[in-house]
């Protein structure tokens, strides 16, 4: 099977360029849905948005400056930040332990957490130290970025903070402010949390009872175009799903764009694939298989497959992957994506990541176009385009 290379461009263009930003509550989120939807349509499948309640955010505008000159700090507003309009001279934390800041007076206090970002553990840490801020009455924190030249807008991402607002420096900002302890800042925020409908766009190919799941996630982090994360995921899909019409004949498939990845947001499990499986209870134990694909297309690095199997299926992988430099890992599955859900639910899996992702800046603005490879990406979208038709075909009954 061969996929178009001129296709692939195509959708990267209008999910990233033309598109943009397409996290939970966003207008590009919106747009995105309907763009899947009609893609899927005019490659033969029929497809429906499934929609569920899921915590909305929307920053209408915001400044961030050095008070004294007026310069801009290299910063954005972190996921589900509240509003803010205040000045003042930081207070340095530099401690996650809660008893480490229990005698200190931060009510009402601008906070800069100057630890870097592994400590804390993850994203998971971050949000619980917000919000033991945010109860401390600290009026806005401040966080690191990952990343020495740009932000990460969900460094922090909990809908829980009840009026702290939350920005995240990159890491050269950071070490400006720190530079500058007694320098005054002034923080402007314009943003709301919203009640919200999120949709999952699933497409199907049916045929029998026993079901394929081919999935990926089209949302992103706030102001992320999100190439590599994860349109890359979301443009295999839908070029798998064109090629494989009228090439299967006994599993069924549903070619799922889920959303609320970035978001996480249901006891680790991400939102989007969680209610995927919620609204499709009835039909679970029909799931064979589920494929996910996220951040596939970086012109760096190579693509792993973990999986949860130790037998036929990762034999299976093995073998077809053997050829496409394209490891296969069943020792250190991945429990941080929308396949985990379905790996809970005794579905195999093969998940399909990039191994560069560290170094690239993913949940940024940099998260661009031009650090794909579209040739790679086509690579990914013909090695499981083939590896569905060879599950097809080897189906026992």
């Amino acid at each position: 099977m061969k996929t178009s290379i001129e296709k692939i461009e195509q959708h990267y263009v209008k999910l990233c360029q033309e598109i943009g930003e397409r996290h939970l509550g966003s207008v590009g989120e919106v747009k995105a849905a309907e763009y899947l939807k009609g893609e899927f349509w005019k490659s033969g499948h029929g497809a429906e948005l499934e929609y569920y309640d899921a915590p909305g955010w929307v920053c209408h505008d915001f400044n961030i400056i050095y008070k004294d000159s007026n310069e801009p700090l290299n910063a954005y507003p972190c996921f589900y930040s509240n509003s803010c309009n205040v000045q003042g001279v930081p207070v340095v934390i530099d401690r996650w332990e809660e008893k480490n800041i229990d005698g200190l007076n931060l009510n009402g206090k601008i906070c800069f957490v100057t630890l870097p970002t592994e400590v804390g553990a993850n994203v998971m840490g971050r949000n619980e130290f917000a919000e033991l801020l945010d109860s401390k009455g600290v009026i806005l924190a401040i966080f690191i970025s990952n990343y020495a030249d740009t932000y990460n807008s969900k460094i922090v991402r909990t809908p829980h903070l009840k009026q702290m607002a939350v920005i995240c420096l990159s890491g050269e900002e950071a070490l400006r402010l720190a530079k500058n302890a007694d320098s005054e800042i002034s923080v402007v925020i314009n943003a709301e949390k919203i009640d919200h409908r999120s949709p999952n766009v699933v497409a199907k190919l049916e045929n029998g009872k026993k079901r394929i799941v081919l999935g990926c996630h089209y949302d992103t982090a706030p102001d992320s175009p999100g190439a590599g994360d994860n349109a890359s995921g979301t443009v295999a899909v839908l070029e798998i799903a064109r090629l494989l019409k009228d090439r299967i004949k006994n599993y069924s498939i549903d070619f799922v764009s889920f959303s609320g990845e970035e978001y996480g947001g249901m006891n680790g499990y991400p939102i989007g694939s969680y209610m995927y499986v919620e609204q499709h209870k009835e039909s679970l134990q029909n799931i064979e298989y589920m494929i996910n694909l996220d951040d596939i297309g970086f012109a760096l690095g190579n693509v792993i497959v973990y999986t949860n199997d130790n037998g036929d299926f990762k034999q299976c992988l093995v073998d077809h992957f053997d050829d496409k430099n394209i490891l296969v890992d069943s020792d250190n599955y991945q429990k941080t994506s929308d396949d985990y859900i379905f790996h809970m639910n005794g579905v195999k899996i093969a998940f399909l990541i990039g191994t560069a992702n560290q170094y690239l800046p993913i949940h940024s603005p940099e998260d661009t176009v031009d650090k794909m490879s579209f040739e790679k990406t086509a690579a990914v979208v013909e090695a499981v385009a083939e590896l569905i038709v060879k599950l097809d075909t080897e189906k026992k009954d």
